[in-house]
């Protein structure tokens, strides 16, 4: 009977060893999981600030891109401008020749695209 007691004691002494390394254990991965949670924290504020000085960074290319369209269509109407000048220019002086020249056109598209 004694040994049994002795034995019955053992075992409860390894059971109470056993949980408390589990519970050791346990505080162990939860201050990890703690740890853890820090890091993704600041990769994710990592990220927002990657995010946003790339969002800067494509938002100034587009300003840009879009100035530099704005100049060369700003050109492109100048110089169509320039063109129609000219145009109205050798119309007024040569009006015979402009208007062959526009009853030529007509004739030609009309038989193109005409209905036969």
């Amino acid at each position: 009977m004694a040994n049994s007691t002795t034995q019955k004691i053992a075992d409860t002494a390894e059971e109470t060893a056993a949980a408390m390394g589990a519970t050791a254990q346990k505080a162990d991965l939860e201050a990890q999981m703690a740890e853890l949670r820090k890091d993704l924290a600041r990769i994710a504020e990592t990220l927002a600030g990657i995010g946003s000085a790339g969002g800067a960074v494509l938002t100034d290319a587009v300003k840009a891109e879009a100035e530099r369209l704005r100049v060369q269509g700003a050109a492109a109407a100048h110089s169509a401008e320039l063109r129609m000048d000219e145009c109205r220019a050798y119309v007024r002086s040569n009006p015979f020749t402009a208007l062959g020249i526009a009853a030529g056109a007509g004739l030609l598209f009309g038989m193109l695209f005409g209905r036969r």
